[in-house]
This record gives C-alpha cells, structure tokens and sequence, in this order.
C-alpha cells in the first residue's frame, strides 16, 4: 500500500523561502567552516539555532515590506539606521505603515494629512505621473525635512502626526536626515 500527499496552491511564497534558505545555508557553511578552521567549536544546536534566526529575521522583513511598501533591500538599511539612532525594528515598522497610511490619505485627497506634508515641503505625488511617490522616498524628503526642524514640542508633534504613537521615537532616527538614513 502506497500512500501519496498532494499539495496544491501557490507555492510562490514557499519557493522563496526554501531560495532565501538556501542562501544563507550557503554563508552559514562558510561561517562553520571559517569557525571550525580557526579552532573553534560551534554545536549542531547553535548552527540550528543561527538558522532559525536567520530565516525569522528574513520573514519578518517580508511582512514588515508587505506592510509598509518598502523593499526588503531598502528595509535593511532603514532598521540599520534606525538600530543606530536608539528607533527598534518594531517601532520603527509600526511608524513606517502609519506614514504609508498618511500618504494613502494625502493622495487620496484628506485635507489634513495633505497639510502635514505640505508644511513640511514634501510631496506624496510625483509630479511628472501624479502617481503616489515610494513610501522610501518620501520618508527620505521627511528626514531632510525634520533634520532641518530645531527640536521642540512642534518637532515632536509633526512627528507623531505623521508617524503615529512612535513617532516621537522617531525623531533621532529622522534628525540623521537622507544621508544618514538612505
């Protein structure tokens, strides 16, 4: 007796996992084999486990894109940026989909959320396509924006009415302006 299991769907997602595994199976065998030339003793349980942190850290970076309109790529030096001016990966995702909201908003004619970005100087719409501009270049043009802004009570306020609750945790992570950011 045979018994056969047959999957169907759209595998999309579990093909680039299983690419995305493959991937950094292919540094984690570099590392073990750099570690273990150096003398070093790295346990199956710990290669297991750097895995298993590798791949979550990599999913969570898929969601927080799904969420927010970012590219993972863009998503990876925005937490690193944020990492380094004190901002945490969660509050930075959450402020990142709040500010995707407030140009959906903007874009979509809501009178206030077009004012914030006004007065900031920013633009939602590329002007050329009318099109609503990346949610990454748009947070560049904010960062230049704040890090022009003196610090205060205005400064903080801008911020969590463009970021949301977080945002006023977003001010360090702003001030570093596009070049610290992008």
């Amino acid at each position: 007796m045979t018994t056969k299991v047959v999957i169907t769907g759209d595998s999309s997602s579990a093909v680039k996992a299983v690419e995305r595994l493959r991937k950094e199976l292919g540094s984690l065998d570099s590392i073990a084999k750099t570690a273990f030339s150096l003398g070093g003793v790295i346990s199956a349980a710990g290669l297991v486990a750097y895995t298993k942190s590798i791949i979550d850290a990599a999913d969570a970076l898929n969601e927080m894109s799904e969420r927010t309109g970012i590219s993972v790529e863009n998503l990876g030096r925005l937490q690193y940026a944020a990492k380094l001016s004190g901002v945490e990966s969660e509050q930075l995702g959450k402020s990142l989909q709040a500010l995707s909201g407030e140009i959906v908003a903007a874009a979509g004619g809501s009178e206030s959320a077009i004012a914030k970005f006004k007065r900031l100087g920013v633009s939602v719409l590329d002007t050329t396509t009318k099109q609503i501009r990346p949610a990454n270049a748009v947070l560049l043009d904010l960062a230049d924006a704040f890090a022009a802004m003196p610090d205060g009570a205005e400064k903080a306020a801008l911020a969590v009415d463009i970021f949301g609750k977080a945002g006023a945790e977003m001010i360090p992570f702003l001030n570093q302006g596009r070049e610290g950011i992008g």
